[in-house]
């Protein structure tokens, strides 16, 4: 089964693993309420599953599909290839995750490789970098790999302040808050402010900044 909102990219995908011995696509969607609709009634042998779809995350649907006790076998075919979402794709049970930028070739050699029970992981350091990622989440929560004055700034931007308020509740240059920025997003594997809003929204920084504290 085929889910990706794009519908060029299904087409594609879909005639590359037909033409490959062994492949039936039995359904696509375009949406997560797609997904967790058809997926049960289908029993796909894999999910090939984009992250981004319009409604709610692929990574969402997975979780609420897990909800309905179902874990379809699933490849992930994402252009989000940033550590904190293979990571959280491994917790929810993925057996592959794959760079959508990857060859064809590539992702049908994925595609037969979790049917028959393996993984697989394209490039291949992304399971060792996520791996990495939840062996310190584990250790210390999301945001262990971060230094005190870097949690103080996700706990400012997570209360919504801009750089520069950011940089006098701290007593700090704005350059400083840019350059703690940048080191929280590469830590957490974030190609882009977007992408550690979405991130915040769904994780809290688990220790108040002193700022915060200091607010009651």
């Amino acid at each position: 089964m085929l889910a990706d909102d794009h519908g060029v990219v299904r087409s594609g995908l879909k005639r590359a693993l037909e033409e490959s011995p062994g492949f039936t696509i039995v359904g696509e969607a375009s949406n997560a309420a797609e997904v967790i609709q058809l997926a049960p009634k289908l029993k796909p042998d894999v999910l090939i599953l984009d992250i981004g779809l319009p409604d709610i995350s692929g990574l969402h649907a997975l979780r609420q599909l897990k909800r309905k006790s179902y874990s379809p076998v699933t490849l992930v075919v994402s252009m989000h290839v940033e550590t904190a979402y293979v990571a959280e794709a491994i917790k929810l049970g993925v057996q592959g995750y794959v760079d959508k930028s990857a060859p064809t070739d590539t992702i049908i050699e994925a595609t037969k490789r979790v049917v028959e029970g393996g993984s697989f992981f394209y490039p291949p350091e992304l399971e060792g970098k996520a791996q990495d990622f939840l062996a310190t989440q584990a250790a210390g929560g999301p945001f262990a790999l971060l230094t005190p004055r870097e949690r103080d700034v996700v706990g400012l931007l997570e209360h919504g302040m801009t750089n520069a308020e950011i940089a006098k509740t701290l007593g700090i240059s704005h350059r400083t808050v840019e350059i703690h920025r940048a080191h929280i997003m590469s830590k957490l594997g974030f190609a882009n402010k977007a992408q550690l809003f979405k991130f915040l929204a769904q994780n809290s920084v688990s220790r108040s900044s002193p700022a915060l504290d200091a607010d009651g």
